[in-house]
């Protein structure tokens, strides 16, 4: 089994060109060891009842599909928090700093 990641992720409209069937999508913010451009799977509910530009904590894992781009998965089933800009890039400097341990499953 993979490693689990608690990461703060924060929705955007999908731009021309990107593989999706949906208009919004979901990456992590900056300074978590990602690539800025990492996509991350997660529910669709979550995603489109909230507005774009929304953050999330999620607990997420890398995944890669057969001859594809590395991405991160949080299952639909899985809870999440609502956070403002704000607090998610709060979360984000806490970890850089070793304020808290990542989550795994």
């Amino acid at each position: 089994m993979g490693k689990y990641h608690e990461l703060a992720i924060r929705t955007y409209r999908r731009t021309f060109g990107e593989q999706s069937k949906r208009g919004v999508r979901a990456r992590p913010l900056p300074g978590q060891g990602f690539p800025a451009r990492t996509n991350v799977e997660c529910s669709v509910v979550m995603r489109e009842v909230h507005t774009v530009g929304t953050c999330f904590i999620v607990r997420a894992m890398v995944k890669r599909r057969e001859g594809g781009t590395p991405f991160l998965y949080t299952s639909w089933q899985w809870s999440y928090k609502k956070v403002s800009l704000a607090t998610a890039r709060g979360f984000v400097r806490t970890r850089k700093s070793g304020g808290a341990q990542r989550a795994r499953r």
